[in-house]
């Protein structure tokens, strides 16, 4: 009746059955315990879930995410519960206060585990219903809410939406006079408009950014507004300032021993010698980053560096490799509900194409096939034999 397993971290996790779990359930309202439970449980989980948040972007990122995969489920009723908004006297009690706090720590927490490992239809839905249930607040956590919906929705293509929740925040902590958080809504709202086509807007907004960073020392806000901008430069064709700019972040991110910053600098870098036709250096920049993009367990990053692979192996003209490599982005995209941004899908079609044309539509659509039946973990394994396939020419 009771299961005892570890769990990636090798603490113990206790499971019951079904059948046990609702029995417990029907004598816990019997008795009249339910609310307390419940209450106890949810404030249990935005405990774990706050010291596992922390993790995320440390050593320890893989067995934070794999133990709040195992307790989703937990963090689900605890979220069901805790952001109930059924009026008080259906819900069992009301929505607001102590109740509504845990939901509200529970979705902060939680928010990057959402954006990083496939989940942001889901985020998007319980960061939603958290947004709802303050209206009118300016407070700090409504601030980091919108933040992180705006974050979901610019990754499921929904930049058009995403805006006034960046434009909320940034209001929110310019209230507050927090200058190191209006220069990450700046950051985020310049990559927003970037996404929609209006680098000028882009470009403005991210400078603001920069300028801000720069103002307070640096800290952790420069590096990532200098990518963006590098991004930006890159993307109308000012090669040489976005390189200029992007190896500035890559200094940054490496001194402040940010892996994941590093990692999105050197694929910023080899998307700027892949547009000045420097294939050779845009694969070795490109190699640099996997085994980083794979050990991260972050979904979109994966999708994001097969698609970058299948480009640089398309300019190096092996045009199978390319295919199977982009299939299999496309498969890690679809099962994630990840769309392709317009701006990347174009660049990514921009090296594919030549390499389409040079082999028969059904070999190209045999490898597109066969790269998209992969699964995450396989789509990863092929990603880091790629990275060994150049290696060994190098």
């Amino acid at each position: 009746m009771i299961t005892v397993s570890d769990d990636a971290g090798g603490e113990p996790r206790v499971g019951m059955l079904e059948t046990i779990r609702e029995f417990a359930l029907e004598r816990l309202e019997l008795s009249g315990d339910l609310e307390v439970t419940r209450r106890r449980h949810a404030g249990y989980y935005a405990g774990f879930a706050e010291q596992l948040a922390g993790q995320l972007g440390g050593p320890a990122h893989l067995v934070a995410l794999h133990r709040l995969e195992a307790e989703h489920d937990n963090m689900r009723a605890a979220l069901g519960w805790s952001l109930d908004t059924r009026p008080a006297e259906t819900a069992g009690g009301p929505a607001g206060g102590e109740r509504a706090a845990t939901g509200v720590r529970l979705v902060q927490a939680l928010a990057p585990f959402w954006l990083q490992h496939g989940h942001a239809g889901e985020g998007q839905r319980w960061l939603q219903r958290a947004i709802d249930l303050a209206p009118d607040d300016a407070s700090p956590s409504v601030g980091h809410i919108a933040h992180w919906l705006g974050a979901i929705l610019q990754q499921q293509g929904h930049n058009d939406m995403a805006i006034p929740f960046f434009e909320r925040s940034l209001a929110i902590w310019r209230g507050l006079g927090d200058r190191d958080r209006e220069a990450r809504e700046l950051n985020s709202l310049g990559i927003t408009h970037s996404h929609l086509g209006d680098p000028d807007a882009a470009r403005s907004l991210l400078e603001d950014s920069i300028a801000i960073a720069r103002e307070l020392g640096g800290g952790v806000r420069l590096a990532p507004a200098l990518t963006s901008l590098g991004h930006v430069e890159s993307d109308v064709g000012n090669i040489d300032r976005a390189t200029e700019v992007l190896q500035e972040a890559l200094a940054l991110d490496r001194a402040h021993g940010d892996m994941w910053g590093v990692a999105i600098d050197q694929q910023a870098l080899a998307v700027a010698s892949l547009r000045a036709g420097h294939g050779r250096d845009a694969h070795h920049m490109l190699a640099a980053s996997i085994d980083y993009v794979v050990s991260s367990g972050d979904t979109e990053f994966l999708a994001n560096t097969l698609e970058l692979s299948a480009a640089v192996t398309a300019h190096l003209e092996d045009s199978p490799r390319a295919a199977r490599l982009a299939g299999a982005a496309e498969g890690v995209r679809q099962r994630a509900g990840l769309p392709l941004p317009e701006r990347d899908a174009a660049m990514l079609e921009r090296f594919l194409a030549p390499a389409r044309a040079a082999i028969t539509p059904e070999a190209w659509d045999g490898e597109l096939a066969a790269g998209r039946a992969l699964s995450q973990q396989q789509a990863a394994a092929l990603l880091m034999q790629e990275a060994s396939t150049w290696d060994a020419l190098a």
